[in-house]
């Protein structure tokens, strides 16, 4: 195993706690509709360990191509394209072009996880937000939900999808509520202001999070890119491992 590869598996069980975090923080935020985004330092620094997990990866493809490490003046990333002509343009860019020769196998992996051969653009997307958070900002999040919800009024009542209920002098354990109008579109706060006493929460069935320029689920992306890595790494370096001698 090389360095690197310890490397690659350090960063991948680092985002798998971080998934975690932010499967938490969505769970969460499926119960309180004040929550409009998703730790953003989170997210970047997911994202980004993602990236130079394919880069410390293109290192070692770099290494099995020409027998030795990159120089500093060498710019390598693990390459990527929407078509097979960007692709091919790509791996020549980073100074891969013999690799189909050397090591048809590990050029096999590489081209298989390209979004015009696996069907997903998680790879491009990855790169393309690592990027932007990196180099702009964190970028402005867009919370969107379930049409379909659930108040909870304490123990005694839960309205599911609740269009428009009033309630009148009634009596809930130890409250009086003389009148209370429930609706989905009254914030849980502003009905919580009127009856204290009592314990009031909306549930929706599903939450996600997208940035304002992009139509993927945060979680979404970082989980397809994690899952994506955690399995083709290891096929990848035991391919490289048992690779041919650089001509």
């Amino acid at each position: 195993m090389t360095a690197r590869q310890n490397d690659i598996n350090e960063l991948l069980d680092y985002v798998a706690a971080q998934r975690r975090e932010l499967e938490a923080q969505y769970e969460k935020a499926r119960k309180d509709e004040n929550i409009k985004s998703v730790l953003g330092p989170t997210v970047k620094s997911a994202l980004e360990h993602l990236r130079s997990v394919l880069d410390y990866c293109a290192m070692d493809i770099f290494v099995a191509v020409h027998g030795r490490d990159p120089s500093d003046s060498d710019r390598i990333y693990f390459p990527f394209g929407h078509s097979d002509a960007v692709f091919a343009k790509a791996i020549a860019s980073n100074k891969l072009g013999k690799l189909s020769a050397i090591n048809p196998d590990l050029y096999g992996l590489v081209q298989q996880i390209q979004p015009f051969i696996c069907g997903s653009q998680w790879l491009p997307s990855l790169a393309s937000r690592t990027k932007k958070m990196k180099h702009r900002s964190l970028g402005r999040q867009v919370r969107n939900q379930s049409p379909s919800s659930t108040l909870k009024i304490g123990n005694f009542m839960h309205f599911k999808d609740v269009a428009n209920v009033t309630i009148e002098h009634s009596q809930l354990g130890d409250t009086s509520i003389r009148h209370l109008e429930i609706s989905d579109t009254v914030n849980v706060n502003e009905l919580q202001s009127k009856v204290p006493t009592i314990p009031i929460s909306r549930e929706w069935e599903w939450v996600e999070f997208r940035f304002d320029d992009s139509p993927e689920d945060i979680l979404e992306l970082i989980g397809e890119s994690h899952d994506r890595l955690c399995e083709i790494m290891p096929r990848l370096y035991e391919v490289l491992q048992r690779g041919q001698t650089p001509t």
